[in-house]
């Protein structure tokens, strides 16, 4: 430790340890500290960055360039800064060994790990690791897959100066008992997660994704339809339950209602298919009544909406009995905070839930925000009656007590149905298909493991199917 064992007692440690790579953001992590002594002239002589920059393909011209607008930066901040017995940044450009490093880990106040793009970044791990008196502030990139796990840290977007000047000011301030509350909680996550868990689940999601692409047997066949058919020729009270989006309607980029109309062909062969006084036709859609309203004006078609939160029954919208407004309040903000960090997604709010979506998220970083989401809302919730719910690039919360499954439910009483057809794509529709007798045919849209007993591949088959019904 003879490079770093000048530090005044009082000095605090702001450590940063990265390969100098492109990806790794060095030179905004420089910036953000600059910014973060412009805006707190008080730290100035009392805080010291150690940056160890671990060479990188130096013999190539890009890499070279990279170091050397490290260094320019580097002495920049330096030369703006220093007095005569302190220096803000204390540089190394080499590869440390392990001890060496662990006792910087153990020395640091603060971990600055901030790459633009990553994988795991065990450095954050090895940090928390390291951290015997269970104290220390963990500043860690959105953009690392460590993010999804240590929800603890200080997340940030490494592109946000303001946001990472803050976090390090925030870092510094914090009280020791609040540091060793989130540590604790990181600590044990990590020793929990190994890299054994790790390769097991990897190896067990390897399969699910094998089994579920090998589940030709629920594929519908040309002599299950034409049974299909038949019975409903045959059948005098038929009760047909057909999902929106992803069944009838192909997903758009965006959720909002402009992008996802019903086609003029769509329309027609509902409108066919209600004339007929034996069909019982509903659309049973997490779409806002409001939507499916403007969507649909056929007086003969049924509608219910936000998964059997809102029923139009003779023509009036029946509310179901919840209120949602305490859950939502605590739950908007945190939505709020992933959109704004997350370019592309979108917040929707209905009476009853709020779907996140991410369909224009680019896909690695949808993957870590929508991880890191789950699990904030989870901990915010602590409430078994409210879910968190996976959707098609959406990620929806609702109460648990609003589904289709108990929409259809009710439906089923009303009367002896002699043919039941329910189509649906996601999460959503399996309460429904598990609600309805086993005699009812019940079909998935897509590849995914599902209640139902049949699959078909996508939206065209959905409405190839209809219009067999019709002919």
């Amino acid at each position: 430790m003879k490079s770093f064992d000048l530090f005044s007692v009082k000095t605090k440690i702001i450590l940063s340890v990265d390969r100098a790579d492109y990806s790794k953001g060095i030179p905004a992590r420089l910036d953000a500290f600059e910014l973060f002594l412009e805006q707190h002239p008080e730290q100035i002589g009392r805080v010291v960055l150690v940056l160890v920059a671990v060479p990188s393909r130096g013999e190539v011209d890009a890499y070279k360039e990279l170091r050397t607008t490290i260094e320019q930066k580097v002495s920049h901040i330096s030369g703006k800064y220093s007095t005569i017995d302190w220096s803000p940044i204390t540089y190394r450009y080499q590869s440390l060994p392990f001890e060496e490093l662990c006792a910087l880990y153990a020395l640091a106040d603060v971990m600055l790990v901030t790459p633009l793009r990553d994988g795991m970044n065990l450095v954050a791990k090895e940090y928390i690791a390291s951290r015997h008196r269970k104290n220390g502030v963990l500043i860690l990139s959105d953009m690392a897959g460590a993010a999804i796990e240590l929800t603890d840290s200080l997340l940030v977007n490494p592109n946000n100066a303001q946001q990472v000047a803050n976090a390090i000011n925030t870092g510094l301030t914090m009280p020791d008992s609040e540091q060793r509350k989130r540590m604790k909680k990181m600590q044990a996550r990590v020793s929990e997660y190994t890299i054994e868990k790790w390769a097991n689940d990897f190896v067990s999601e390897l399969s699910e994704s094998t089994r579920k692409q090998n589940s030709n047997a629920k594929w519908l066949n040309a002599q299950q339809k034409k049974t299909l058919q038949t019975d409903y020729a045959e059948a005098n009270k038929r009760l047909i339950l057909l999902d929106y989006d992803g069944t009838l309607k192909a997903f758009a980029n965006s959720p909002h209602e402009k992008y996802s109309r019903p086609s003029t062909e769509l329309k027609k062969m509902l409108k066919q298919l209600t004339r007929d006084k034996k069909n019982n036709v509903i659309i049973i859609s997490g779409r806002h009544r409001n939507t499916l309203g403007k969507y649909f004006r056929n007086h003969d078609l049924g509608l219910i909406a936000e998964h059997g939160g809102w029923v139009l029954d003779a023509r009036i919208w029946v509310k179901a009995s919840l209120s949602a407004t305490l859950w939502k309040k605590n739950v908007k903000p945190i939505l709020k905070q992933f959109v704004a960090r997350t370019p592309g997604s979108e917040l929707e709010e209905k009476d009853f839930s709020f779907v996140w979506h991410y369909r224009r998220v680019q896909p690695d970083l949808a993957y870590v925000r929508k991880e890191a989401l789950k699990s904030k809302l989870r901990g915010a919730l602590g409430n078994d009656d409210i879910g968190v719910f996976d959707g098609q690039k959406t990620i929806e919360v609702k109460p648990k007590r609003i589904n289709k499954g108990i929409a259809v439910t009710d439906l089923i009483a009303k009367k002896k149905w002699d043919f039941m057809l329910a189509v649906g794509d996601d999460y959503t529709d399996e309460d429904m298909f598990l609600a309805l007798p086993s005699s009812a045919y019940t079909m998935n849209v897509g590849m995914q493991a599902t209640n139902a007993r049949f699959q078909i591949s996508d939206v065209d088959e959905t409405l190839k199917l209809i219009k067999s019904l019709l002919t």
